[in-house]
């Protein structure tokens, strides 16, 4: 079974082991792989730390055009971190 015919959770293992997300990955479609866009709505707070900490975009947008900030919930602690990582980012571009 390829990723393209899936029917399942992307986390299922589906071929040796492979879920359809690593199945994807390996095979080239890695810009519809976000896993921040995922943590974030998902509200997954260390998730999203380590992302950012690792180098996701926080100005990625998605297949529908949003970025990360835009798909946490508002007053959120997730929200709060994003914001704070991209005033971060904003700091740190201007000071060069």
């Amino acid at each position: 079974m390829g990723a393209d015919n899936l029917d399942g959770c992307i986390d299922v293992p589906v071929k040796r082991g492979d879920s359809a997300l690593h199945m994807t990955c390996f095979d080239g479609f890695l810009p519809c792989v976000q896993p921040l866009h995922y943590a974030v709505s998902g509200g997954y707070l260390e998730v999203v730390q380590l992302l950012v900490r690792e180098g996701a975009s926080l100005t990625a947008a998605n297949v529908r055009g949003k970025v990360p900030a835009v798909l946490a919930q508002p007053e959120s602690e997730v929200r709060r971190f994003l914001d704070e990582a991209a005033a971060a980012v904003t700091s740190a571009s201007n000071s060069h």
